[in-house]
Order: structure tokens, then C-alpha cells, then sequence
């Protein structure tokens, strides 16, 4: 056995080949099967800032004296707010698992 372990290697490397591509190209590839782009942990602070302001900006410029105005959905839009704004707090902080290590703040 150890005079062949040339030739064992290079057939276990053929059968690994082949079912390899027999996963390849003949089975359904589903969502599991494609690899996961990273995160840009930036651009998601980015994202979330910009939703913060943007929201904060459209809390304090509703009038709620209007006639039409609609005060479940200003209290979603305020509830929704809290959230990011808590989301925004936990990403500076650092309580969130996978920021720690980015964090230099």
C-alpha cells in the first residue's frame, strides 16, 4: 500500500473531481450553493445614518395640526425611528457581535 499511495492519491483526487462536478452540473443549484459577498460594515453605518437623519428630518417637519393628518402612521414613523436610532447606538457601541472587532471609534 505505501508503494502505491501515488496511485491512491490521484484516484481519490479523480473521484473527489468527479463528484465535484456532478454537483456542479447536475444537481438544482439553490441559494445555499453561491457564496455570500461580505458586508461592507461602512456602508451599513452609512445606510443606517442616512435612514436616521432622514426619518428624524420627517418627524420634525410634520404638522399635526393639519386636518388630514394621520396619527398611526406618525407613530409608526416615530416607533420605526426609536428602532434605528437604538440600531445606530448598538453599531457605535459595539454590542453588536459582528461590528466589535471594526470598531475603532
Amino acid at each position: 500500500m505505501y508503494h502505491d499511495r501515488e496511485r491512491l492519491r490521484d484516484e481519490i483526487a479523480i473521484q473527489l473531481r468527479a463528484k465535484i462536478n456532478d454537483h456542479l452540473r447536475a444537481t438544482k443549484r439553490t441559494a445555499e450553493d453561491f457564496v455570500k459577498p461580505r458586508f461592507n460594515e461602512a456602508s451599513l453605518l452609512a445606510s443606517v445614518n442616512e435612514s436616521v437623519s432622514k426619518l428624524d428630518q420627517q418627524v420634525s417637519e410634520t404638522d399635526e395640526t393639519q386636518p388630514n393628518f394621520d396619527r398611526e402612521a406618525f407613530d409608526a414613523l416615530k416607533k420605526e425611528l426609536a428602532q434605528r436610532k437604538k440600531l445606530k447606538e448598538d453599531m457605535m457601541s459595539g454590542t453588536l457581535p459582528r461590528f466589535k472587532p471594526y470598531l475603532r471609534i
